[in-house]
């Protein structure tokens, strides 16, 4: 925008501001209704636009989860799998506090299919640094995410339970192919 007079990048910062204010307002709006039609092609393309996916499940009233729990699976050749860390970058395990901002990253960015340009990364630099552990690039790398739903009033009345359990799963990928080339 260098080349812009000073009014011309005032109205496209305005344009800018007006646009991203528009979606949020229209983000509120009940999934259903605001998917649909001409809206549901706005919110699509401004998503994708600017990376601005919006989950408004800080607002519930009754926590969404139960339980959240991370981690990555190896399995070396021939030998039983073991369980890793998957925070950056020494593969450490997600500390408890932090339990639904690991599930919103895992679910929302690493397992999201829309998201293979964030997830590309982060798997490239855990298979490097399970390769730096001493995994043989033979072995194998799956992202688990083992998740407990909280059942609604009725239903924790109706069945005596709590919450539902649910693994999500991505892989196996071979840690070689994900392994970066060698800088020359």
């Amino acid at each position: 925008m260098p080349g812009l007079p000073p009014s011309s990048r005032r109205l496209l910062i305005l344009a800018f501001g007006c646009t991203h204010l528009l979606y949020l307002a229209i983000c509120v709006m009940p999934v259903d209704w605001r998917a649909q039609g001409l809206l549901g092609s706005f919110t699509g393309a401004w998503q994708a636009l600017t990376f601005s996916s919006q989950r408004w499940n800080m607002f519930s009233t009754i926590p969404t989860l139960h339980a959240v729990e991370a981690h990555l699976l190896v399995t070396p050749p021939g030998q039983p799998a073991r369980r890793e860390g998957m925070l950056l970058p020494d593969l450490n395990p997600w500390p408890v506090p932090e339990n639904e901002r690991v599930y919103v990253w895992t679910a929302a960015v690493l397992l999201s299919d829309d998201r293979a340009d964030q997830r590309e990364p982060y798997m490239r630099r855990a298979a490097a640094r399970l390769l730096a552990k001493g995994h043989s690039r033979d072995s194998t790398m799956t992202l688990v995410l083992n998740t407990e739903h909280t059942r609604s009033l009725k239903g924790v009345r109706a069945l005596r339970e709590i919450s539902v359990p649910k693994q999500t799963a991505m892989g196996p990928f071979r840690l070689g192919d994900l392994a970066l080339p060698a800088a020359r």
